[in-house]
């Protein structure tokens, strides 16, 4: 059964933009093409931009903004729509469920939350540490191999474990540098 269709991280990354201002295509490009943290995960092509941007159109998610006080006739601008900032406020605020998301979409969730604010951004990292603190005592019950036909199973056992871990301390010594910062 196929997995129900949702945007992806850097669509509610165009979102965030979009819910500052509106823009065009172009800026909007530049924007995620110099955006500290954001250009360490991803990069995206200007006709990719294009395509999404379509489709967020499409979705309801954002809209033309022919009024738009710089518009004209070369610059086609947007902007967000009410279901577009519900969609990018639900996106923000909600932690990832597997952990093969947190290296791209909740680092991106993060960053796009600490631009609203510092508070934003650690109920995130604390709803996201509850999650993996579950994962981890999950992992936790299960013990250690006792015989080698186990240790294929131990290998990815003790990796996500580790991670887990890893994890935590991370958010942990993160959370420190967020509120040492702001």
């Amino acid at each position: 059964m196929p997995r129900p269709s949702s945007p992806i991280a850097t669509d509610h990354v165009i979102l965030a933009l979009l819910d500052e201002k509106p823009m065009h295509g172009y800026e909007i490009h530049q924007r995620i093409a110099s955006m500290p943290g954001i250009i360490k995960i991803w990069s995206i092509k200007q006709g990719l931009l294009y395509a999404k941007l379509e489709k967020l159109k499409v979705a309801g998610l954002l809209e033309d903004a022919p009024d738009h006080p710089e518009a004209n006739p070369s610059r086609h601008y947007f902007r967000l729509t009410p279901a577009g900032r519900e969609a990018l406020n639900a996106w923000v605020d909600s932690p990832v469920t597997r952990a093969r998301d947190i290296r791209q979409e909740f680092l991106a969730k993060l960053i796009v939350a600490h631009k609203y604010s510092l508070e934003r951004a650690l109920t995130l990292l604390n709803a996201q540490r509850e999650i993996i603190q579950h994962w981890h005592s999950s992992l936790s019950e299960q013990t250690a191999p006792q015989k080698a036909a186990e240790m294929d199973d131990w290998i990815v056992h003790s990796y996500r474990l580790f991670r887990d871990e890893a994890s935590l301390r991370w958010l942990d010594d993160l959370e420190g540098w967020l509120i040492k910062l702001g």
